[in-house]
């Protein structure tokens, strides 16, 4: 089955008087799709009107042409959904769990059990849930979100809490599902991992588009040999800087040379990065 998005000038307000979504007009057919914002642009909102959990203030929300929150049970028969922090307050083993995603999904047990596996959860299978770190709770919510997916798999911040070898096994792993909706502040997350971007900023989409726009500005990320010694030729083409890195319009030859001359220590392209500093601040240049 085919999966498409699209929303109407759909609105979420929260008494007294917040704004989650300020309306929201978009239309996805391209996956996965990562959901980018600082904290309380109103992503996991988002995600909660499209699983069927939270119904909008106004507007609407389609799903291929159906609401979620209206038509409940044809969504969480569709949506396999985990939120940020998975709670687990049960005192029943991993394993345990596993056996009850089997006996309900039995003809996917051969896909599970590989999920178990890519994840590194038979190092803790005899633990029980109330007992895992939050690192390991957001792999068992992931396994349990796409191990018996039927459908449409939506992630709040999935890879949030996992160490550096656990996210980019996850990375690798939510790349390849095919009908992926997923949240995320982090732009490298967003960049490895979608084919469709949409930018949130205090309820409102401030960007979207597919990776290939992301990439038709000559911006590149430098890394900067010594922060208190900036090259000349990069002092007027900065757009925004952070350290030892900055965001600047060049070209592959300018900065080869540089790297050359021990000015800078590296480069790359800046897409994702690029535009979601852009859109969050407006033009406005950071020096």
């Amino acid at each position: 089955m085919m999966y498409n998005i699209h929303t109407i000038d759909l609105c979420k307000y929260f008494p007294p008087n917040i704004v989650a979504l300020d309306k929201i007009n978009i239309r996805i057919s391209k996956f996965p799709l990562a959901l980018l914002g600082p904290n309380g642009s109103g992503k996991t909102t988002f995600l909660g009107i499209l699983c069927g959990l939270k119904h909008p203030t106004s507007g609407s929300l389609y799903i291929n042409n159906f609401e979620p929150y209206k038509e409940r049970n044809k969504a969480f028969g569709l949506v396999s959904f985990m939120y940020d922090k998975p709670d687990f307050p049960l005192r029943i083993k991993i394993r345990e769990l596993i056996e009850i995603l089997v006996s309900l999904n039995s003809d996917k047990e051969n896909k599970l059990w590989r999920f178990v596996d890519e994840l590194g959860l038979n190092d803790f299978l005899d633990q029980s849930l109330g007992e895992l770190s939050s690192g390991q709770s957001q792999l068992v919510g992931l396994l349990t979100a796409i191990s018996v997916s039927n459908g449409l798999v939506v992630l709040d911040e999935p890879i949030s809490h996992l160490d550096l070898l656990k996210r980019n096994i996850v990375m690798d792993l939510l790349s390849k599902i095919e009908y992926l909706v997923f949240t995320t502040h982090v732009p490298e997350e967003a960049e490895a991992i979608a084919n469709y971007i949409v930018i949130l900023n205090e309820g409102r989409v401030i960007w979207a588009g597919d990776m290939s726009q992301m990439y038709r500005d000559n911006v590149y990320e430098v890394y900067l040999a010594d922060s208190s010694n900036l090259p000349r030729s990069l002092k007027d083409s900065i757009l925004y800087r952070f350290g030892r890195v900055v965001l600047a319009k060049s070209n592959e030859d300018e900065l080869s040379k540089l790297y050359r001359k021990g000015l800078i220590i590296g480069f790359r392209r800046s897409g994702v990065k690029h535009e979601y500093i852009k859109a969050l601040d407006r033009g406005k240049m950071v020096r």
